[in-house]
């Protein structure tokens, strides 16, 4: 049996935001980072489309809101993924969510060290 992992649009995202958390059910639109190079955008893409469905973990309070924005198509805008980040502490994974339900998808080690790059401008 495959494992469930998240899904996004099969379409070019044009941009990745996050903001802190105000909690889950909603997007924080007081953004605090843009993305919006190519490369990062593929990571975003990759981390979260790999991340797996973990059933026995729960998270409350997500520390950051992550908007992902696709590129308008041929009929018109697009809408925006809203998801939740908990980002993992160095050496152990990181976690995401729909804004929209509870579910809780565990990424790589690699992902969350990336992350921690791109989010605390920690160091390889």
């Amino acid at each position: 049996m495959r494992s469930q992992t998240m899904d996004l649009l099969d379409e070019d995202i044009a941009a990745v935001k996050l903001s802190k958390s105000n909690g889950h059910g909603g997007i924080n639109e007081d953004v605090s980072y843009v993305f919006t190079d190519q490369q990062t955008l593929d990571f975003f893409r990759k981390a979260i489309t790999t991340a797996t469905k973990d059933s026995n973990d729960v998270v409350n309070d997500p520390e950051y809101d992550v908007m992902v924005e696709y590129e308008p198509n041929k009929d018109g805008q697009l809408p925006t993924h809203g998801l939740h980040l908990i980002l993992g502490e160095t050496g152990s994974a990181s976690k995401l969510m729909y804004v929209t339900n509870t579910d809780v998808y565990v990424t790589t080690k690699n992902v969350t060290k990336k992350l921690r790059q791109l989010i605390l401008n920690e160091s390889q």
